[in-house]
C-alpha cells in the first residue's frame, strides 16, 4: 500500500494544530516521535479517517478514495487505551469483532486461533479478560487489529504501562508484521522506536521537522553529541550553559558528561536514538559564555 499526503491542514477552532504536512508512506514502520500537544494522536485520527481536515490532499494508492467503505476496510487501529468487554474472553472477544469485521462465519474459528497463536495468547482463549494483564490486553489489542489483515496498521502508544518483558514481546509482534503492510507507531518509548522503526518522522509543533531513516538522522546530529570530563565547579556553570543529557562520576571526583552543543565543547560522541529525541524537543538554551 502507497498512501500520499499533501499539505496537510487540520484546525480545532482557530488552533492551527496540523500545519502543512505532506508525507508518502509506503509499506514499513514509521516511528512517529514528538512531544505532548504537538499533534501525534490528531494526525493518526486524520489518517484514519476519524477526524476531518481542512486543507491538502490525502491519496491512497490502488483506486481506493480516502475515508471510503474500501479504504476503511484497509485499516486496523490500537489506540492508546483499547476497551473490551470484561466478561468476555479472550476467544468470545475476537469472535465478535470478526462478526462486527463481516469475517466469512465458516473462517471465524480458524482466524480467531490464528491471531490468538500470533499473539502468544491460546493457552488463555477461554480466560476472561477482567483478568488479564496490562501487556496481556495489548496483545489482545493488537489481534482484533489485525483480523481484517490491514494494510495500514496505526498503533497509538501500544506499549505504555507494559513491562520490559511484554515491551520486547509486543515490538517482536509488530517486527513480524511489518512486511507487506504500513505500520505506524506513535510512542514516548524511544527504545522501542529505535528497535523496529524503519524510518523515524519527528513532529513538532504541528509540523514535520524531520523524516527519514534513523541512521540518516543521527549523521545529521552527529556533530552536535559531545562528552567531556569537568569538575564540579564546572559542571553547575555548564547546567546554566547548555543541555546535559548524562552525568556520571568517575574515579577521580570528576564528572563525564554528554552535551547537546552546535558549538564545539568537547569530544565528539557516537550519537544514539535518545540524543535524536533531546536534539529536536529538548531545552537547548545555550549560552554563548565559555567556561
Amino acid at each position: 500500500m502507497k498512501i500520499e499526503i499533501t499539505n496537510l491542514d487540520k484546525f480545532y477552532g482557530k488552533k492551527h494544530v496540523l500545519k502543512n504536512i505532506s508525507l508518502t508512506l509506503e509499506n514499513g514502520v514509521y516511528g512517529l516521535i514528538g512531544p505532548n500537544g504537538t499533534g501525534k494522536t490528531t494526525f493518526l485520527h486524520v489518517l484514519l479517517s476519524l477526524l476531518k481536515f481542512e486543507n491538502g490532499k490525502i491519496i491512497p494508492d490502488q483506486g481506493v478514495a480516502f475515508a471510503s467503505d474500501d479504504y476503511i476496510a484497509k485499516i486496523g487501529y490500537l489506540p492508546q487505551y483499547p476497551v473490551f468487554y470484561p466478561a468476555f474472553t479472550a476467544y468470545d472477544f475476537l469472535s465478535y469483532m470478526c462478526v462486527l469485521k463481516e469475517t466469512e462465519k465458516d473462517r471465524i474459528d480458524e482466524k480467531v486461533n490464528e491471531l490468538l497463536q500470533l499473539v502468544n495468547l491460546s493457552e488463555e482463549k477461554d480466560t476472561p479478560i477482567k483478568a488479564f494483564s496490562g501487556g496481556m490486553r495489548q496483545r489482545l489489542g493488537i489481534a482484533q487489529a489485525l483480523i481484517n489483515d490491514p494494510e495500514l496498521l496505526v498503533l497509538d502508544e501500544p506499549t505504555a504501562g507494559l513491562d520490559p518483558k511484554e515491551r520486547i514481546r509486543f515490538r517482536n509482534i509488530i517486527s513480524r508484521l511489518s512486511k507487506n503492510r504500513i505500520v505506524i507507531f506513535s510512542s514516548h518509548i524511544i527504545s522501542d522506536i529505535e528497535y523496529i522503526a524503519d524510518k523515524i518522522i519527528l513532529l513538532k509543533e504541528g509540523r514535520i521537522i524531520e523524516e527519514s531513516t534513523q541512521a540518516q538522522i543521527l549523521k545529521k546530529i552527529g556533530d552536535a553529541i559531545q562528552e567531556l570530563e569537568v569538575s564540579k565547579h564546572e559542571l553547575d556553570g555548564l547546567f546554566r550553559q547548555m543541555q546535559i543529557v548524562r552525568i556520571s562520576e568517575t574515579d577521580h571526583h570528576t564528572y563525564k558528561i554528554r552535551i547537546i552543543s552546535d558549538k564545539k565543547i568537547g569530544q565528539q560522541a557516537q550519537p544514539n536514538i535518545e540524543d535524536i529525541y533531546m536534539y529536536y524537543f529538548g531545552d537547548k538554551n545555550e549560552k554563548n559564555d565559555t567556561f
